[in-house]
C-alpha cells in the first residue's frame, strides 16, 4: 500500500502510518471489502464495513487500476447517513399509504359500528332476563373497543385534526398516571419525576393517547413480576436553540431485540398474541408525536427494559425544583 488517509484510518481504527505497514495489509481478512480485491469493483458498488467500533457503515467502493501499473485505486463513499435518511422516507412513504387505506376502512368500519351501539344501547334500556343484559353488554362493551381502535386509526392516518391549545405537561402526567394507577397491577410501581413547568400547545386528548400507550406497553413488558416505570419530564435546549419539552418513559420489563425495535413503529405489527393488540398503539403514538412537530427516540436491549423519550416544541418553561411521587414499595 502507498497511499491512504486519515478517514479510512479511522474505519480500521488504525493511523495511516501503521496501515502503511506491509503487515497490516497481510493480516486483513478475506471479507475486508476494501483492502482485499474480492468481487468486480470496476463499477461503483455498495458494501456494508463494519468499523473498529462494530458500527456498520453503507460505503460506495470503486476500484481502478492506475495505468500499466499493477496498483490499483480504491475509492470509498460513506453514504451511511444518506441511507439513513433513504430508509426514513421509504418508512414515510410506507405509513402514508397505510394511512390512507386505513382511514378508508376505518370509516367504512365506523359506519357500521353506528348502529350496532345504538341498538345495543336502547335494548339495554328494556325489561330482560339478567343473562341476555349481560350478553348484551358484552356485545356493547367489544362494539365501544372496536370504536378506539376505529379512532386510533383515523388518528394514525391524519384524519383527526389535533384540537390545539395550551397545555401544562406536568398536569398532563399527574393525570394520566393518577388515571393508570387504577388500572396497572399493583406489582408495577409508578416514580414520577417533574423537574420543570412546562407548557405545549398541543392536543391534550392526543398526548393522553401518547402516555396511556406507552404507560400500557410498559406494564405489559414488565408483565406478573414487580417491575418499575419511571416517569419524567424536563426543559431542554436542541442543537438549533429550540426549547424542547421532553419527557421520558421508561420501565424495567423484558426489552426489545434491536430487529424488534426497527418495526416498532410500522402499522399493524405486534409481538403479542392473537387478540392481545393490534399493532396500532406505537404506530398511532409516532403519528401523534409527528402530528405535533416532535419527535420520539427509543432505546431497549433484551432483559434491560425499554426507554422512549419524547420531544415536544415547548411554548414557555419555568424551572421548578423537582418533584419526585414514588409509589410504595407492595407487601
Amino acid at each position: 500500500m502507498l497511499f491512504t488517509n486519515q478517514a479510512a484510518a479511522a474505519l480500521y481504527g488504525s493511523t495511516v502510518e501503521e496501515m502503511l505497514q506491509t503487515a497490516f495489509l497481510e493480516a486483513r481478512s478475506s471479507t475486508d471489502g476494501l483492502l482485499v480485491q474480492t468481487g468486480d469493483f470496476t463499477r461503483p458498488q455498495e458494501v456494508d464495513f463494519v468499523d473498529a467500533e462494530g458500527a456498520t457503515h453503507r460505503l460506495v467502493v470503486s476500484r481502478n487500476l492506475i495505468g500499466d501499473t499493477d496498483f490499483d485505486l480504491t475509492l470509498a463513499l460513506d453514504i451511511t447517513e444518506v441511507h439513513r435518511l433513504q430508509m426514513q422516507l421509504h418508512f414515510a412513504q410506507r405509513l402514508e399509504t397505510v394511512g390512507t387505506l386505513a382511514g378508508g376502512i376505518a370509516h367504512d368500519f365506523n359506519t357500521l359500528l353506528t348502529p350496532i351501539l345504538g341498538y345495543s344501547t336502547l335494548l339495554e334500556a328494556m325489561d330482560m332476563p339478567d343473562e341476555v343484559r349481560t350478553r348484551l353488554g358484552h356485545i356493547t362493551n367489544a362494539a365501544l373497543k372496536a370504536r378506539n381502535v376505529v379512532h386510533q386509526i383515523l388518528t394514525f392516518s391524519r384524519q383527526r385534526l389535533p384540537s390545539r391549545r395550551q397545555v401544562s405537561m406536568p398536569a398532563l402526567i399527574h393525570d394520566v398516571v393518577s388515571l393508570m394507577r387504577a388500572t396497572i397491577p399493583a406489582h408495577v410501581l409508578f416514580h414520577v419525576a417533574i423537574r420543570d413547568q412546562t407548557m405545549i400547545d398541543a392536543d391534550p386528548g392526543q398526548l393522553e393517547q401518547v402516555l396511556v400507550n406507552l404507560i400500557n406497553n410498559a406494564a405489559q413488558a414488565i408483565g406478573n413480576r414487580p417491575g418499575d416505570i419511571h416517569i419524567d419530564t424536563w426543559v431542554e435546549t436542541n442543537e438549533a436553540g429550540l426549547i424542547q419539552a421532553a419527557v421520558r418513559v421508561a420501565d424495567s420489563g423484558q426489552g426489545m431485540s434491536g430487529e424488534v425495535m426497527s418495526h416498532i413503529f410500522e402499522t399493524f405489527f405486534t409481538t403479542k398474541g392473537v387478540g392481545e393488540g393490534s399493532g396500532l398503539g406505537l404506530a398511532v403514538v409516532h403519528g401523534i408525536i409527528q402530528n405535533h412537530d416532535g419527535h420520539i427516540e427509543v432505546e431497549s436491549s433484551p432483559g434491560k427494559g425499554t426507554t422512549f423519550t419524547l420531544l415536544l416544541p415547548a411554548a414557555s418553561a419555568l424551572p421548578l425544583a423537582a418533584i419526585v411521587e414514588t409509589d410504595s414499595t407492595p407487601a
